[in-house]
C-alpha cells in the first residue's frame, strides 16, 4: 500500500492541504502527518493538537498515524523551529526511512510565514537526507505576492504548472466543519474565511511538484508577508507586548533563515541549493 507523507509547522496548516488529504484517504493510501510545533499562539500547552486529531479524524486519518513533535523538538514559541530546523531535520528524516512514502506533501515556500518555509525546507532536507525516491509536492497557504493584504491558496510563479484539485459544495460543506475543530485559532481562522472560499471556488486547491530552487533566495520578489505582518505596531509601543503573539518574531530576518539553510545543508553534506 502507498503512503503518503504530510509535513506541516503549525496545528492548523493542514487546512492548506484538506482535499489532497481527503483524497489520499479515499484512494486507499496510508496518510502520515508531522507537525514541526506546537504553537501556543492564543491556546493551552496541548490543546492545538487535540484540535488537529479532530481534523484527522473527520478526513478518516486514524490516530496511530499522527505526529507532535513540537514539545519534544522544543518549537513551542513563534519562530523556534528556525532555531530547531537541525533537530527536524534528522528525526524527520528518520521517519521517512521508516514510512518510505511514495509522496512527501508539505506548505510552499512563499513567505507567508517563516516557519511555513521552515517546515518547507526541513522536508526537503530531510527527503534528501534519507536517500528517498518520493515525489515531493507543495501547497500554497497564504502569502503577501502582490497583494495588500493576503493571498489565500495562490501559487507563485516559477516551477511547474499546478495541479488545481476541484472544490465544490461537498468540499466546502468539508473546510467549514475542519475549520470548525479550531476554537483556539477561530479569529485568525473567520478572518480569512471568505476571502479563502472565493479563491477556492473560482480556482480549486492547488499543488505541485516541488521545483528546483534555491532557498537562499527569496520566494518573490517585493517584501515578503511575514516581513510586513503589523510592522507599524512593532515600531511603537504596542510592538514589546505583541511581539510574541505575532507570526514572525522581530528578531528573525530573511538572513536567519538562509543562515539556517546553510548551515544544515553543510552539517549533513549535501549539495548546496
Amino acid at each position: 500500500m502507498e503512503r503518503s507523507l504530510y509535513v506541516f509547522a503549525h496545528n492548523d496548516d493542514e487546512l492548506s492541504a484538506f482535499v489532497p488529504l481527503r483524497d489520499d484517504v479515499r484512494e486507499g493510501r496510508e496518510v502520515y502527518v508531522v507537525w514541526l510545533t506546537e504553537s501556543l499562539f492564543l491556546a493551552r500547552p496541548g490543546e492545538r493538537p487535540g484540535e488537529s486529531e479532530r481534523a484527522m479524524a473527520l478526513l478518516g486519518v486514524p490516530r496511530a498515524h499522527l505526529h507532535f513533535w513540537g514539545e519534544a523538538l522544543g518549537a513551542t514559541g513563534n519562530g523556534t523551529l528556525l532555531l530547531r530546523l537541525a533537530a527536524a531535520v534528522e528525526r524527520l528524516a528518520g521517519l521517512v526511512r521508516e514510512l518510505a512514502p511514495a509522496t512527501i506533501v508539505t506548505t510552499a515556500y512563499e513567505g507567508g510565514h517563516i516557519e511555513h518555509d521552515a517546515a518547507h525546507v526541513a522536508a526537503v532536507l530531510a527527503a534528501r537526507h534519507a536517500h528517498s525516491g518520493a515525489v515531493l509536492r507543495e501547497v500554497p497557504w497564504y502569502n503577501g505576492y502582490r497583494s495588500r493584504t493576503v493571498s489565500f491558496f495562490r501559487t507563485l510563479p516559477g516551477g511547474p504548472p499546478p495541479r488545481h484539485d476541484r472544490v465544490g459544495p461537498a468540499e466546502l460543506r468539508l473546510l467549514w466543519r475542519l475549520v470548525r475543530c479550531y476554537p483556539s485559532q477561530a479569529v485568525q481562522l473567520h478572518a480569512g474565511l471568505c476571502r479563502a472560499i472565493v479563491r477556492l471556488v473560482r480556482h480549486g486547491v492547488p499543488s505541485r511538484v516541488i521545483p528546483q530552487r534555491t532557498y537562499l533566495e527569496r520566494p518573490h520578489a517585493g517584501r515578503l508577508l511575514c516581513e510586513r505582518q503589523l510592522r507599524w505596531l512593532r515600531e511603537r509601543r504596542l510592538g514589546t507586548w505583541l511581539t510574541p503573539l505575532i507570526g514572525w518574531p522581530q528578531r528573525f530576518g530573511f538572513s536567519d533563515f538562509q543562515h539556517a539553510v546553510v548551515a544544515r545543508t553543510a552539517a549533513l553534506g549535501l549539495n548546496r541549493f
